[in-house]
């Protein structure tokens, strides 16, 4: 990092996004030339960390290419494209959607089971999920599989702005951190298998549009139990997200709390993850910003 952007970012492990594309930059060009003559395809759009995206998670020009196509026609699908920045409106996407729709998903959740928050405006989106807020049964006997892939793509677009914006601004790559807790949880109680299979599948089905989103994702207070069941719903879930799942105890294994600072200093941490934050991630709100706008 040059010391102009040591001086306004501080000092962080993300790889430098120009380092990265001058590495692959023979993989992007063979990628451009390939998707140059589709028609959804715009180089002013769809820029050199655009496809880098792509050759970075399938790690083969061929694979990346096939990706980058469905993504195209993914978007367009979708009309995603023309739904423009919805980094700081996107809650109120989601209350109009489900206004218009009997099937309510925060209807069977808890108020604080998710809290999207940016403590670090030059680092990532922090996702805190509450794994017992959710009504798992009653979430799948209310939504069907559409309801569910409307939800999932709002709250995939979401998380890539977020990364996107950050990424550009700073030359980082930048990428997102969930945290699942599981405090309180009964998995025998609370796990629904019909849910947990659904929400596999669609993680498996959108993963390729949105590559280089999730940095990692953190399970806290998993009971003893989860290492059993996790082992059975493991294989429906895709690669790549499995690679991504620590369980971790970063009060009790100071190497665990290294988990966490790899995207968010202690002192934007809570204690109750290790950090220096006396609030619990329910006094945050749905979702904030650095500068506190929600």
């Amino acid at each position: 990092m040059s010391p102009f952007y040591e001086e306004l970012f501080g000092s962080d492990d993300r790889p430098a996004i120009l380092d990265l594309i001058h590495t692959h930059i023979d993989h992007i060009k063979e990628i451009h030339d390939i998707l140059q003559s589709h028609p959804l395809y715009d180089p002013r759009i769809h820029d050199d960390l655009w496809k880098l995206r792509f050759y970075l998670s399938q790690k083969s020009t061929k694979k990346a290419t096939k990706a980058a196509k469905a993504t195209l026609e993914f978007r367009d699908k979708y009309k995603l494209d023309q739904l423009g920045d919805i980094r700081h409106h996107w809650i109120e996407l989601q209350r109009t959607y489900q206004r218009e729709n009997k099937n309510i998903y925060e209807s069977h959740t808890e108020d604080d089971t998710s809290v999207y928050t940016i403590p670090d405006c030059n680092r990532g989106l922090i996702i805190y999920w509450k794994f017992k807020g959710i009504d798992q049964q009653k979430i799948t006997k209310t939504l069907d599989e559409d309801d569910f892939l409307n939800i999932y793509i709002l709250m995939n677009e979401f998380i890539f702005q977020v990364n996107d914006e950050v990424t550009r601004r700073t030359g980082r790559l930048t990428k997102a951190l969930k945290v699942i807790d599981f405090e309180g949880a009964n998995l025998l109680k609370d796990v629904n298998p019909t849910y947990i299979k659904r929400d596999a599948n669609l993680n498996k089905k959108l993963q390729d549009f949105y590559p280089q989103n999730l940095g990692s994702m953190l399970v806290v207070n998993a009971p003893g139990v989860f290492n059993t069941m996790w082992a059975f719903f493991k294989p429906f879930f895709p690669k790549r997200m499995v690679e991504k799942v620590n369980l971790v105890k970063p009060k009790k294994r100071v190497d665990d709390l290294k988990c966490f600072t790899k995207y968010i200093s202690e002192d934007h941490l809570p204690e109750c993850y290790g950090g220096n934050i006396s609030s619990n991630p329910s006094s945050f709100g749905l979702f904030r910003f650095a500068d506190g706008n929600q």
